[in-house]
C-alpha cells in the first residue's frame, strides 16, 4: 500500500487547540467556550469530514462532510464503529475483533496521521487521510477521539502516477529497448551486489560473455529485421536457460552476458555454456527463412578474477577473444596465465605506441629475384621494431584485431614512406629500375585520401608509381569485403601503382578475386611453397597457379623459398620470380648498396 504524508487539514488547528476536560462540579461551558456558534458554523460547512468516537470506537457524532465523503448518514452509523462498514473487503476484520476494539492512547495522539483505503456506501474505493485528536477526560472511559477525514484519492493517484512514471524511467534506464534484458548499467549494479555476497562467502559467481558468430551475415543477407529477430530469440533463449539462477544482460550489438549468482563449481558454469552453444546452433524461423548462427563464449569463475566488476568483465573479454581466435563456436576459460599474457601484450602495445610517436621504427628490405634474368629486381619493405627485451620483431605480426586498425595503418604508412624513400636512393645510385613492394591492409585502404597521399609520396621522392607494388593479402582482402575498397584499388591502379595479390593459394581467398580487381602480380603463399615437396597435390597446385598467371598475363612470384630443393622445383615449374632465404635475408637500407655490388649466389645445394 502506498503511504503518503499530507498536511493535516484546515480544521486541524481547531482540534489540536481543544483542551476539553469534563467536569461535573463546574457549570461553565465545557466544550468550545464562548465561540460555540462560530465553531458549529465552521464544522457544518467544512470540506473535511469530522467524526467523534468514544474510547471503544463507537461513533457519537459526524458532520455533513463525513456523510458527503462516505455516503453514510448520521442515522445509519451513530453508535457503530467505522470498521463495521467502511473497510474494503480485503481489509475486513472479524466481528469479534471489532467488538473488542479500544483506542490505544499510547499510539493515537494529537496530530497523528495515517492514510487508508476505504469504501463508500456505494462500493466505490477511496483513499482516506485520518488525522487524530484526543479529548482527554478524568476517566479514560469518558475520553473522546476526534478524527478529521479527508478524501485524498486524487492526490494519492497523482503520486502513484508519478511513482509509476519514475519506475518506468528506471526500468528504461536499466534495460535494453529491443530485448528487454538488463543493460550494462543494471548488470554492473547486479554484479556489485553478487560480488559483495561472494566476498562474504555467500555466493560463487559464474560469468559468461557470449558473442554471436557471423551475426553481420544475417543483417547483410536478410536485413536488420531478421537481425533484430535473432537478437530477441537469443535473449529469450538465454533468459530461459539462466532462469532465476542469475541475470542476463545485453552488452550492445550482438554481445550478451549471463551471470550465474550461485555457481557451485566450474562444471556447472561449463554445463550452462554447453547448453547455450547447443541451443543457439538450432535454426531460427524468420518469415520463410531458416536462419543459422552460432556463438563464442568466454567463461570466468569469480574466484579467478580480481573480484571487481571491471575485473570480471575484462577477464571475460579476454576469454571470449581466445574462443573466437581458436575457431569460434566454442567456449574458452579465463585463466591467470591468459591474464598475464594480456598484460604483457598491453605493455608491448604501450611500448609500440611510444616507438610510433618517437619515430623509433625502421624498415628492412627482402630481396626479390628474377630467375630468368638472374638478377635482383626489387625488394619488399617491412617494418621492424627493436623491442627492449625481445630484440627485433615484426610489430604487425600480432595486430589483427579490429581494435588495432589505427596502429596497423600507421605501421603500413611507415613502410610505404620509408620504402619509397629507400627505393629513390637505390634507383639514383644504381641507375636501375628496381621496384619496392609493401603490404597494405584494409586498415590503410579505408583511410580517406590514401591513394592521393601515396601518389604524393612518390612525387616527392621522384619515384614512378609503376615501381611501387601494393601487396593485398587474400586472407585480409576477402571477396565479401572487397566492395568498400574496390574504388580505392581502382584509383591506385589508375595512378599507375602495381597491385599484388599476396598469399595466393593459402586457402582464404579464391581465384574469383582476380575477376573483382585487376592484379599485376600473384604471390604464392609461403605456406604452400613450404609444402611443395610434401606430395604431388601441392606440386600440382603450384604449377596450376603459375600456369593461371601466365594465361592471365600476370607476373607470378613464389614467397618463402627458404630451401635449395624448393628453388630447384620452382625452376622446373618455370616460376620466374622468387623471394626467400635462398636469395638473401632481411637487409637494412644502408646495406643495399653493398649487396647490389656483389653477384647473388643462389643457394641451390
Amino acid at each position: 500500500m502506498l503511504l503518503v504524508t499530507l498536511f493535516a487539514g484546515s480544521l486541524g488547528f481547531f482540534i489540536r487547540g481543544i483542551t476539553l476536560k469534563r467536569s461535573a462540579s463546574t457549570g461553565r461551558e465545557a466544550v468550545f467556550g464562548n465561540d460555540t456558534a462560530i465553531l458549529k458554523l465552521v464544522v457544518k460547512h467544512a470540506h473535511d469530514g469530522l467524526i467523534l468516537q468514544d474510547i471503544t470506537g463507537r461513533i457519537e457524532w459526524i458532520n455533513p462532510a463525513y456523510t458527503r465523503i462516505t455516503g453514510y448518514t448520521a442515522a445509519e452509523i451513530i453508535g457503530r464503529r467505522p470498521q463495521e462498514f467502511i473497510l474494503t473487503p480485503e481489509n475486513q476484520i472479524p466481528a469479534e475483533e471489532i467488538a473488542k476494539f479500544k483506542f490505544d492512547l499510547s499510539q493515537v495522539s494529537n496530530g497523528s496521521e495515517e492514510v487508508i483505503r476505504n469504501q463508500r456506501k456505494n462500493g466505490e474505493y477511496f483513499w482516506n487521510q485520518l488525522t487524530f485528536a484526543v479529548v482527554e477526560a478524568e476517566q479514560e472511559r469518558d475520553t473522546k477521539v476526534i478524527i478529521i477525514c479527508r478524501d485524498v484519492t486524487s492526490q494519492v493517484e497523482h503520486l502513484k502516477q508519478i511513482e509509476d512514471a519514475q519506475n518506468r524511467l528506471k526500468y528504461q534506464a536499466e534495460h535494453d529497448d529491443l530485448t528487454g534484458l538488463a543493460n550494462r548499467s543494471k548488470l554492473a549494479e547486479h554484479l556489485e551486489g553478487v560480488l559483495e555476497a561472494a566476498q562474504r562467502g555467500q555466493a560463487s559467481i559464474g560469468f559468461l560473455h557470449i558473442d554471436l558468430d557471423h551475426f553481420k551475415d544475417v543483417n547483410d543477407t536478410f536485413g536488420h529485421g531478421a537481425g533484430d529477430a535473432v537478437l530477441v530469440h537469443v535473449a529469450n533463449l538465454l533468459d530461459r536457460i539462466v532462469d532465476r539462477k542469475g541475470i542476463v544482460a545485453r552488452m550492445g550489438g550482438d554481445e550478451f552476458v549471463a551471470v550465474l549468482d550461485h555457481a557451485p563449481d566450474r562444471q556447472s558454469i561449463e554445463a550452462a555454456a554447453d547448453t547455450i552453444l547447443e541451443q543457439i546452433r538450432l535454426p531460427i524461423s524468420w518469415e520463410e527463412h531458416q536462419l543459422h548462427i552460432g556463438c563464442s563464449i568466454g567463461l570466468v569463475s569469480g574466484a579467478d578474477t580480481s573480484g571487481t566488476v571491471s575485473g570480471i568483465i575484462n577477464s571475460a573479454d579476454l576469454a571470449l577473444y581466445e574462443a573466437k581466435a581458436n575457431g569460434r563456436d566454442q567456449h574458452f576459460w579465463y585463466s591467470r596465465t591468459l591474464g598475464e599474457k594480456h598484460r604483457q601484450n598491453r605493455l608491448n602495445l604501450e611500448l609500440l605506441d611510444k616507438a610510433l610517436d618517437d619515430e623509433g621504427l625502421r624498415i628492412v628490405l627482402l630481396p626479390q629475384y628474377c630467375l630468368n634474368r638472374q638478377t635482383v629486381v626489387g625488394f619488399e619493405a617491412a617494418v621492424r621494431w627493436d623491442h627492449p627485451s625481445l630484440g627485433e620483431v615484426d610489430p604487425l605480426a600480432d595486430l589483427t584485431a579490429a581494435d588495432d586498425v589505427s596502429r596497423t595503418a600507421r605501421l603500413e604508412d611507415i613502410a610505404l614512406r620509408k620504402g619509397i624513400e629507400t627505393l629513390s636512393t637505390i634507383q639514383a645510385s644504381s641507375n636501375q629500375p628496381y621496384h619496392i613492394s609493401v603490404n597494405v591492409s584494409p586498415a590503410s585502404l579505408r583511410l580517406k585520401g590514401f591513394a592521393e597521399r601515396l601518389h604524393g609520396l612518390c612525387h616527392e621522392a621522384e619515384v614512378s608509381a609503376d615501381t611501387v607494388y601494393l601487396e593485398l593479402n587474400e586472407r585480409l582482402v576477402r571477396a565479401d569485403e572487397l566492395g568498400s575498397m574496390l574504388k580505392v584499388i581502382e584509383d591506385l591502379s589508375g595512378m599507375g601503382f602495381r597491385i599484388t595479390l599476396d598469399g595466393f593459394g593459402g586457402g582464404y581467398g579464391s581465384a574469383g578475386q582476380l575477376r573483382d580487381f585487376k592484379a599485376n602480380l600473384l604471390k604464392i603463399s609461403p605456406d604452400l611453397i613450404a609444402r611443395l615437396n610434401a606430395g604431388t597435390m601441392e606440386q600440382h597446385l603450384v604449377q596450376s597457379i603459375i600456369q593461371l598467371a601466365k594465361k592471365l598475363d600476370l607476373k607470378v612470384m613464389a614467397e618463402g623459398v627458404d630451401k635449395p630443393e624448393l628453388l630447384q622445383a620452382l625452376q622446373t615449374f618455370d616460376c620466374p620470380l622468387v623471394q626467400g632465404a635462398v636469395i638473401g635475408g632481411a637487409l637494412r637500407p644502408e646495406m643495399i648498396e653493398s649487396f647490389l655490388r656483389q653477384p647473388v649466389l643462389l643457394k641451390t645445394g
